[in-house]
């Protein structure tokens, strides 16, 4: 997946952890760890910046299957509702 310059200081902001090439974030890090970190602890901005870089299908997977202890129950129940999973 290419990426685009305006999409590193979101990657940045939420993937602080990671200390690799930005440009290579997609190899190393998995899509459900970035859409989780982004959705959890960002806000509506965020989502702005992200659903370029993702598709709406891939935030409903990342919402079917949860990550484990880093998901706060709020924002998974409000994501979860926006984006219409049952």
């Amino acid at each position: 997946m290419k990426i685009k310059k305006r999409h590193f200081s979101l990657l940045k902001k939420y993937l602080w952890w990671y200390r690799g090439d930005a440009k290579d974030v997609f190899d190393k890090v998995k899509t459900n760890k970035i859409i989780t970190y982004v959705l959890n602890f960002g806000d509506y901005g965020d989502l702005n910046k992200l659903l370029p870089i993702f598709s709406k299908n891939d935030i409903k997977k990342t919402l079917e299957t949860p990550l484990h202890g880093v998901w706060d129950k709020k924002s998974l129940n409000f994501w979860t509702l926006y984006f219409g999973k049952d």
